[in-house]
């Protein structure tokens, strides 16, 4: 499966297109609390990270704030990922 790294708009407008069969919210591994928003295309054999505007790191969200998108754009199931411990616990 091949990851594409695109804006916040592109992904709402794939959103509005029904074009994802799954929405993943992966913590980050850098920043505390925050996690990215990856929509995933099980038949095309995409994932579609949201990247920052202008540069291509990956965006985070608080929590509230990302389920706050999701809604918005009537998707009703998201799977959440955290990232593992620093202590591997």
């Amino acid at each position: 499966m091949r990851l594409e790294r695109i804006k916040e708009g592109e992904f709402k407008r794939l959103a509005q297109l029904k074009a994802f069969e799954g929405v993943l919210a992966q913590e980050s591994s850098t920043v505390a609390n925050k996690f990215h928003l990856i929509g995933v295309n099980f038949t095309q054999q995409v994932q579609y990270a949201v990247r920052a505007g202008r540069t291509d790191t990956l965006r985070a969200w608080r929590m509230d704030h990302l389920t706050t998108l999701i809604k918005s754009h009537g998707i009703t199931r998201m799977e959440v990922r955290f990232s593992e411990k620093p202590d591997g616990s």
